[in-house]
């Protein structure tokens, strides 16, 4: 089968975990190449891949022979970045914000058009667990027929990066608001009319916004109400009203309250569209110390102290021989394993050894989780499906700490994904793979004999409501292998990739409006 030959711009935070990732796991890709300013990210990659690595992608380009190029970069450099790339006769995927606004989208697109290569805009919220089953209750019509769309994310943590300047394009609008926005209008099937548009820097340094909201009035009829908020406690990240219910989402618990309004007897009485007794006879758990979950806070964060990388560690120490590094390497090269772990699997380094030295390099204690016994309360904070696929375990809270334990204290992805569902901070110790794995059966249980996931947890009948509770299994921006599958389908298949440029465009021009509006304190007609 032909490989497609693929480069990576930008090897930082995402580019080398969610996007090489996706490409590590799939057959259908060969990673050729990456490209990044940083010479401490182009020896992970070379390492990690055998590829070639680059500082300038002008020389990449011009050098190697390459079918697809994966931008994550600035966002202020995504339009000539693509345009350079599709010039050059090469497909490009190109992360959020894949362009700043109408105009860059517009000569992208231009660009593709002259260059009849594909250009893939990435926006992952529609492989979203939360879309995919909120998709099955719309065409259900499990509440009816639907007239507002509330969609919400909140936190309350700050950050110091480029992202806070708008000389590079940053800001929470263009950072967040594909991601926001994209779904509940692929929901409510209108185009958008009219915005409303407000924002406000409130808790970041720089000069860009932390905080935008959108009305979004569709030509169908229904209305859109999309935000990111600075909050301490959160907001519900669905808030969907039907003539017959509404559904309410919070991290991956979805509440279905089904009702047909009462109709009164005499009709010179008003009969309320609320029920007396509607709650759902569940408590929800709150955190009474009321942090919100982080979003880009950096609780991976090492001290800013030059570490020395595991293999010098681990030659200085004696635990392995150069051979056995060196065919080590090797074979992570050939298949994009984790490094410790291939030591372990060829009996080169036993799991103790490993963890003391994961602990020592990066200053995080090491525990044996055998030892604990870990209450119920504690284990509810960390969804089973994200124990087992990331190898974690939550051991206690504290405050507002909760204390978790990885076999891989660097899986940033993970803990990313714990962010999203939890709403502590995150203290992580290492572990030893083979107990944390027992202990993880231990506490969640066997696998054997478990009822399969999708079906509603609980169903209730409230006064006049039904009320049904679900767990939403899987990612909630997608899963990068699936995404990735996908890609490799429209690139080398006969199914198109189902992000067209033309829709991202019309994304943008949303966008844009939220800005103009907010600028001119006035409803932009589109």
């Amino acid at each position: 089968m032909t490989k497609i030959r693929t480069a990576i711009i930008g090897y930082g935070r995402n580019g080398s975990t969610m996007h090489a990732g996706g490409i590590a796991n799939n057959s259908a890709f060969e990673m050729v190449a990456v490209c990044d300013v940083d010479p401490e990210c182009r020896i992970q990659a070379a390492e990690r891949f055998g590829c070639a690595v680059y500082e300038d992608y002008t020389e990449m380009l011009a050098k190697e022979h390459l079918n697809l190029v994966i931008i994550v970069t600035r966002s202020d450099q995504h339009c000539r970045m693509t345009c350079d790339c599709l010039a050059a006769g090469v497909h490009v995927l190109v992360t959020k914000p894949w362009a700043v606004n109408e105009n860059e989208a517009r000569s992208m697109i231009e660009a593709a058009d002259k260059s009849g290569r594909l250009l893939l805009p990435w926006l992952p919220a529609r492989w979203g667990c939360d879309l995919k089953r909120l998709k099955q209750l719309f065409a259900e019509k499990a509440i009816g027929n639907v007239f507002m769309i509330r969609r919400a994310v909140s936190s309350f943590g700050t950050r110091c990066d480029w992202q806070t300047e708008r000389r590079y394009s940053g800001g929470y609008l263009l950072n967040w608001g594909l991601h926001i926005i994209d779904p509940p209008i692929l929901l409510a099937g209108g185009k958008a009319a009219s915005v409303y548009g407000w924002m406000k820097q409130t808790i970041n340094p720089g000069d860009v916004e932390d905080n935008f909201l959108a009305i979004i009035t569709l030509d169908n009829g229904v209305l859109i109400r999309a935000e990111y908020t600075v909050a301490v406690e959160d907001v519900p990240n669905w808030f969907i009203q039907g003539d017959r219910g509404t559904i309410v989402i919070r991290g991956q618990h979805l509440k279905i309250y089904k009702n047909t309004p009462a109709q009164p007897d005499d009709p010179t009485q008003y009969a309320t569209m609320k029920p007396k007794d509607n709650s759902s006879g569940t408590v929800r758990s709150v955190n009474v110390h009321g942090q919100q979950l982080r979003v880009y806070e950096n609780t991976t964060h090492i001290p800013p102290v030059k570490r020395k990388r595991l293999p010098e560690v681990l030659l200085e120490q004696g635990l392995v021989t150069e051979a056995q590094l060196k065919e080590c390497l090797a074979a992570q090269r050939s298949t994009g394993d984790n490094l410790a772990q291939i030591l372990v699997q060829k009996g080169y380094l036993d799991e103790e050894e490993l963890v003391v030295t994961l602990s020592e390099q990066l200053g995080i204690p090491h525990i044996r989780v055998g030892h604990y016994k870990i209450p119920k309360e504690v284990l509810a904070e960390v969804p089973e499906r994200l124990a087992r696929k990331h190898l974690m375990l939550p051991i206690s809270t504290a405050g507002d700490v909760l204390t978790l334990a990885m076999a891989n204290p660097l899986n940033i992805i993970g803990l990313d994904d714990l962010r999203m569902v939890t709403n502590y901070d995150i203290e992580r110790v290492v572990a030893v793979e083979s107990e944390l794995k027992a202990a993880i059966d231990k506490n969640y249980g066997s696998e054997q004999g478990k009822e399969p996931s999708g079906k509603p947890s609980l169903v209730r009948v409230v006064g006049e409501s039904t009320v049904i509770e679900e767990h939403l299994d899987g990612e909630i921006y997608g899963d990068t292998d699936e995404i990735y599958a996908e890609i490799a389908e429209g690139i080398l298949g006969p199914d198109p990739y189902p992000v067209t440029p033309q829709h991202a465009l019309e994304l943008t021009r949303i966008l844009d409006a939220i800005r103009a509006s907010s600028e001119s304190n006035r409803v932009v007609t589109l």
